[in-house]
């Protein structure tokens, strides 16, 4: 059994995210243009694309990349034929459907434009510095340039969930004429209950370009 050019031509053209919801693989959906899988939380789907890259593996690619990767985590002999196998039911799956490849999952959200202005920033820098320098183990010195260049700033404290946190890192994103275009927030509290695999709460603003 081996998959056709003109089948993998079409998985190509599928969206990875129709892929997670035929197969019932959950995600999140932190920004409007990107997904990011529960249960490897460093593989990130970026929809516009229709590409995924999973950070912690180096593993990039499109449809039929994820299928094989995501799916058996694995690229020895055995694992190639369970591979074309999911990817023969999927293309055959939407084919038999008659589903117009191009209007699945049309992007219609609204777009929320990033304003680094209204982020809630704080002139304090303490709770920043230690988590920087005592957490993250950076050199104080560095962390004292970053801080004074804006390179990062210190958060208001922010509620999430019914929970009220101190305050968080902000990671401001610049493109390529300097100006910022989105941030990231970076918890400073250790909660390894609710964030297990690095115990802390990191999100990224609404609106951010996440293309930069």
């Amino acid at each position: 059994m081996a998959i056709s050019k003109e089948e993998r031509a079409q998985l190509k053209l599928l969206p990875i995210r129709g892929y997670c919801d035929w197969k019932g693989i959950p995600y999140t959906t932190d920004t409007p243009t990107e997904l990011r899988m529960v249960d490897h939380d460093s593989l990130v789907v970026r929809t516009k694309l229709n590409r995924f890259v999973w950070n912690s593996t180096g593993v990039k690619g499109d449809l039929v990349d994820f299928i094989h990767y995501y799916e058996l985590g694995k690229s020895d002999g055995d694992s190639k034929g369970a591979a074309i196998k999911n990817q023969l039911a999927y293309a055959r799956f939407v084919k038999g459907e008659n589903i117009d490849v191009s209007k699945l999952y049309e992007d219609n959200t609204p777009r929320y434009k990033f304003d680094y202005d209204k982020v809630f920033k704080t002139q304090e820098t303490n709770v920043a510095k230690d988590y920087l320098v005592n957490q993250r183990k950076l050199d104080p010195r560095f962390v004292d340039n970053l801080l004074k260049s804006g390179a990062v700033v210190q958060g208001s404290r922010y509620r999430e969930g019914d929970k009220l946190h101190q305050n968080p890192v902000i990671f401001p994103w610049k493109d390529v004429n300097g100006k910022i275009v989105g941030a990231d927030r970076q918890g400073t509290e250790q909660d390894f209950e609710h964030y297990k695999k690095r115990g802390t709460s990191k999100k990224i603003f609404a609106g951010s370009d996440t293309s930069t």
